[in-house]
């Protein structure tokens, strides 16, 4: 958050599939001061089909529903991305799978079927 809150031109950010336990750990460090970032309950297709409570936040969607402009990234895609498209929506999964779950994000998106590159 700091890194992107600094930045020139930070982007949006979207945190979906909080849960109670990770919505508390927030709750300690104030996320709910944090400029530019939502947090919802829902997942993250729900999220990107544009079903949302606030209205006004899907005006700032670049994906606006088009499960086309998503990409998951993981380190386990094939696809390298070299620059970023500024009209798609870029998940950041919060599986780290390199060892026990390995392949585990990259499963995921493909099972939600949503294109994935690292």
């Amino acid at each position: 958050y700091s890194c992107n809150r600094h930045n020139s031109n930070p982007c949006r950010l979207f945190l979906s599939g909080v849960g109670p336990l990770i919505r508390q750990k927030l709750e300690k460090i104030h996320y709910d001061n944090w400029v530019g970032v939502s947090t919802h309950f829902k997942d993250i297709l729900e999220v990107a089909d544009g079903n949302l409570d606030d209205d006004n936040e899907l005006k700032v969607m670049s994906w606006q529903g088009d499960k086309t402009r998503l990409v998951y990234l993981t380190s386990d895609a094939e696809e390298v991305i070299e620059d970023l498209d500024p009209n798609c929506c870029y998940i950041i999964g919060g599986i780290v799978d390199r060892n026990s779950l390995k392949g585990a994000t990259l499963a995921k998106a493909k099972r939600l079927g949503i294109r994935t590159a690292r």
